[in-house]
């Protein structure tokens, strides 16, 4: 009974430090974005610009094919709206046919990521792996069109360097 009990709070409290990490998550910043866009990945950042409920937006590319995008929006509630219209529109691209692959979801609180991997079958067919995270109001857009195991390790690789 003894040993049930001390498994139980092992595991609560496993379930617990679980929980608290993904909640801590914490903005990146735009100078973060560029240190690590710029000198780790060798990316070129494009021009920044504000828009309605925008307050700061860079783009990172490498070529054609490899683009991450950086937004600032005006307050938590207006990028909680905007990844919930990325994940409303793929799953409805999914059940239309337009999208055939995986849709994965995760985080709770402050914290969303969505990760696509798979091909866009409608008008223009073309296979993707994007990888979307919201913490607050700053989201993350990291999209590869035609992604080789290369493409996906480094879209990969920098979600983590952004520590998320």
């Amino acid at each position: 009974m003894k040993k049930i009990r001390n498994l139980i709070v092992c595991l609560l409290i496993v379930a617990m430090t679980v929980s608290l990490s993904a909640c801590s998550k914490k903005p990146l910043s735009e100078k973060k974005f560029r240190d690590i866009m710029e000198d780790k990945y060798d990316y070129e950042i494009g021009d920044a610009y504000k828009g309605d409920d925008v307050e700061e937006h860079l783009s990172a590319s490498k070529d054609a094919f490899s683009t991450v995008f950086y937004t600032v929006y005006e307050d938590k509630d207006t990028a909680e709206d905007e990844m919930e219209d990325m994940i409303d529109q793929i799953e409805e691209e999914k059940e239309d046919g337009d999208f055939e692959g995986t849709i994965k979801k995760s985080g709770s609180g402050n914290f969303k990521k969505l990760v696509i991997d798979g091909e866009y079958t409608g008008e223009i067919e073309y296979e993707t792996y994007e990888i979307v995270v919201r913490c607050d109001d700053v989201m993350i857009y990291v999209n590869v069109s035609l992604p080789d195991k290369k493409d996906i390790k480094e879209a990969n690789s920098i979600i983590k360097a952004f520590g998320y």
